[in-house]
């Protein structure tokens, strides 16, 4: 069910929200004509919970569509004081090499997560560092 959801709203959010972030009175830009090319595959990410930005940064790393879906484990996690349930997840799954986002800013995660895991990409979502750009990139990842 989660997967389904997740696989609808990235369709919605690429269709509606390229207007919005590149500006109401320029050409818009059809998603289905954007393309990129990884350097690695899905991958899991353990984001710090201290920034909500992190888990927005996250996602298209560990959850992509390419010819099929692509998916890999997304936490969040309290890092001075991990929750049982995330650790047990982490054990169970055997997570190996999962990326982390901890005590850095969002732009400069963001781009080492980027260049991390892209070759090459047609275009980038910009999202505002403020609370209405973090609403806006929920529903645009």
């Amino acid at each position: 069910m989660f997967k389904k959801a997740m696989a609808i709203a990235m369709a919605g959010i690429l269709c509606v929200t390229f207007p919005f972030v590149f500006g109401g009175n320029e050409k818009s830009i059809d998603a289905a004509g954007i393309g990129s090319e990884r350097a690695v595959n899905e991958t899991a990410v353990i984001v710090s919970k201290e920034n909500p930005f992190y888990s927005l940064i996250a996602t298209p790393v560990a959850l992509y569509y390419d010819s099929g879906q692509h998916v890999a484990p997304l936490l969040m996690q309290n890092f001075t004081n991990p929750s049982k349930p995330v650790q047990r997840f982490r054990d169970m799954y055997g997570l190996s090499n999962p990326l982390y986002i901890v005590d850095e800013n969002p732009e400069s995660a963001s781009i080492r997560l980027a260049t991390e895991i892209w070759k090459s990409s047609d275009a980038a979502l910009l999202i505002e560092n403020s609370q209405e750009g973090y609403n806006l990139g929920i529903v645009a990842t």
